[in-house]
């Protein structure tokens, strides 16, 4: 699988062509093939059409490191050699595309900063994650004498005041996590619980249990944060359902199967004070 990320220096235009009707400027192509070096073909191809079809509407791409790149995916049988090409110093980590209008040079890379969210080319959320828990923490130190640490304002708002500076950056993207290793599930919920603990100013040797901080914080099990952040993205991909594209999402079975838990545990929390059916069934 690849993705393309090109940075486009034009006003939003529209197009006739096989990237769709509309055509903002954070765009991302994506691309998949049974073969490593069908991988390599698709995205040159798919790089050559969208460049030149900027060109065509006088749109000049930025093509710069850090602006427009491709990140590759590479498994199978080839994946190696095609790994060596891409990915060494020697190879100048960057891939060439032939179009009507010359030669063109774009970075290939192994992750990519898109709409403030980091992918990865493994296609896992651990490089996210501790982007994600490194911001949080310097959100709560910018605001922790005045607000979250200030004895002048009651615990309720300086929750409110937590949820609405600090967790609301740390969920941003995290309807799209897996944390399907004990590593990363165990990183992450020690960094939330950590973060609690200072909004409570535990002392570091405290011998408070993970319980009491989720009680006498009324904030929520760090779990639940990204299950309250995927039913969420649930709920507005049924507010877009004529654009949502469901047989992709259905496609991603591993997430699918994490929505129907998440939907039980909701279940469980609901289930005697509505007359909706178990989502089970």
């Amino acid at each position: 699988t690849t993705g393309l990320f090109p940075d486009l220096h034009a006003a939003p235009i529209q197009p006739h062509s096989i990237l769709g009707p509309t055509w903002m400027d954070d765009l991302c192509i994506t691309v998949t093939c049974s073969t490593a070096h069908g991988v390599e073909n698709k995205a040159g191809l798919a790089a050559s059409v969208l460049l030149e079809t900027c060109m065509n509407h006088g749109v000049t791409p930025n093509l710069q490191k850090g602006k427009t790149e491709i990140l590759l995916s590479f498994r199978g049988q080839g994946s190696r050699i095609l790994k060596q090409k891409y990915f060494s110093p020697q190879q100048g980590q960057r891939m060439t595309i032939l179009t009507e209008y010359g030669t063109h040079y774009i970075s290939v890379v192994g992750d990519y900063t898109h709409l403030g969210g980091l992918t990865h080319h493994t296609g896992t959320s651990r490089k996210e994650m501790r982007r994600r828990i490194a911001i949080g923490n310097n959100a709560f130190n910018l605001h922790r004498k005045l607000l979250f640490q200030n004895q002048a304002l009651s615990a309720d708002k300086r929750t409110q005041l937590f949820m609405t500076l600090v967790t609301s950056k740390i969920s941003y993207g995290t309807e799209s996590w897996l944390l399907d290793d004990v590593r990363s599930k165990t990183y992450f919920n020690g960094a939330i619980l950590r973060l609690y603990r200072r909004l409570m100013k535990c002392p570091p040797d405290s011998a408070i249990q993970d319980d009491e901080i989720l009680v006498q914080t009324q904030l929520p099990a760090p779990e639940d944060l990204l299950r309250i952040s995927r039913l969420r993205y649930v709920g507005l991909l049924y507010r877009c359902e004529d654009i949502t594209p469901w047989a992709l999402i259905r496609a991603d079975t591993q997430w699918m199967h994490q929505i129907k838990l998440d939907f039980q545990w909701l279940w469980r929390l609901v289930e005697n004070t509505t007359k909706l059916g178990d989502p089970a069934e």
